[in-house]
């Protein structure tokens, strides 16, 4: 079998599994800072600060780094901190998966 063949299928294969990641990974961000929200409003505007936007960049980057840096378990919150390992564990896993898209895409192109 042919790598470059090999390569084509694994970066559909990829291209594939990183579209449906996307809508997972939205829908799971979506009920952790929704609960974030209604149990937590303080903890949320917190997160918020600094943005001219409630959707700015800034929110976002607040987030994520509340999120990566386990932050919700200070909450003391048992369904916040489960939602928010379940975001965590596969946003993790999200990135993996979109930097071997990239690696594959760029031996691909080289």
């Amino acid at each position: 079998m042919n790598l470059e063949f090999v390569l084509s299928s694994l970066w559909i294969v990829l291209f594939i599994i990183s579209l449906i990641g996307v809508i997972i990974n939205w829908r799971l961000a979506n009920k952790f800072s929704d609960l974030l929200r209604s149990e937590h409003p303080d903890t949320w505007n917190r997160i918020q600060s600094g943005s001219v936007s409630s959707g700015g960049v800034s929110t976002q980057f607040n987030f994520l780094k509340f999120i990566q840096d386990r932050k919700y378990e200070s909450l003391g919150d048992e369904v916040i901190t489960s939602h928010g390992n379940k975001l965590r564990a596969f946003t993790n896993v999200y990135y993996a998966l979109i930097v071997l898209f990239f690696l594959v895409t760029g031996y691909i192109l080289y």
